[in-house]
């Protein structure tokens, strides 16, 4: 193309920059000048202006149907993506890694979650207790004693741990994406094995101070019936709150301390006994996401 104003030869190879606004200011005069003398590039300058009008139109309509996402979102995707780096997920690792550190990032999630006050407590009441049954002369009553503590707290703990009123934020709680039973399995798991080492610990020095047979002769005095009452605590908990599970457990409690010897017959470790605890914690379970 001339750079100066030449009828004869037209300017259509630099039109659609020029109205874009895309040429060098000294080319731009050139197409100036041609313009003014031709009228067929004037036309076909008219065209390439609709179009980047229709162009940038819908560029306009595409910000406001799509707008960039505002910093609070980009601050809890990228909050979302270390939390799972976290719990131990990786790009490529294997699925069984990512559900191990998922577990334990749940795990260590519970433990926050759970009242402070319950760790120390059940451990000085095992304590006491251990202090009782050195006093008691017999093996079988002093395991018996350490059994009833040890099934009073776990059934305390769980009613003031495991209801809807325990959780710090429950709406929080619902919307994260572990499933609420997976929640309440992690935190039942951990405040029953916390009991039941504490357990089988204070069986363990009745058996050496006084001599019992065995340490699963003792720890049979109380396994089956803190897992039932701790299970029913649950469920209590679930349904009506963490006061009506700790009340509930505590009259259960005191019928066994109270009902004579046909309550502490059946107030065993056996299948019955296992059984009920089973039931009761999947009712439990089952339960639990209708607080969502």
């Amino acid at each position: 193309m001339s750079r100066r104003a030449d009828p004869a030869r037209h300017a259509s190879g630099d039109l659609a920059a020029y109205a874009a606004g895309a040429i060098p200011p000294g080319q731009a005069a050139a197409v100036a000048a041609h313009l003014r003398a031709c009228p067929a590039c004037r036309a076909e300058l008219a065209g390439w202006r609709a179009l980047a009008a229709g162009a940038r139109a819908l560029d306009r309509e595409a910000s406001v149907a799509m707008p960039p996402p505002d910093p609070a979102t980009l601050r809890r995707a990228w909050a979302e993506i270390e939390r799972r780096r976290a719990c131990g997920w990786r790009p490529g690792r294997p699925a069984a890694a990512r559900m191990l550190g998922l577990l334990l990032q749940l795990l260590r999630a519970q433990i926050r979650v759970v009242p402070r006050g319950v760790w120390p407590l059940s451990a000085a009441a095992v304590g006491a207790g251990l202090l009782l049954a050195a006093a008691v002369p017999r093996a079988g009553v002093a395991g018996t004693l350490l059994g009833l503590i040890v099934c009073a707290i776990g059934g305390v703990s769980v009613a003031f741990s495991c209801g809807p009123d325990a959780e710090p934020c429950p709406d929080l709680a619902h919307s994260l994406p572990v499933p609420p039973r997976l929640v309440l399995l992690s935190r039942l798991g951990l405040l029953f094995c916390f009991d039941t080492l504490l357990g089988l610990g204070g069986s363990a020095v009745v058996v050496s101070l006084h001599g019992a047979s065995s340490l699963w002769t003792v720890s049979g005095l109380w396994f089956g019936p803190f897992l039932a009452l701790g299970a029913l605590s649950a469920v209590l908990a679930v349904v009506w709150g963490s006061v009506a599970a700790a009340s509930g457990t505590l009259a259960l409690w005191a019928v066994r301390l109270f009902g004579g010897p046909v309550v502490a017959a059946l107030w065993r470790t056996n299948g019955p006994v296992l059984g009920c605890a089973a039931v009761l914690l999947m009712v439990a379970v089952a339960w639990r996401p209708r607080l969502a």
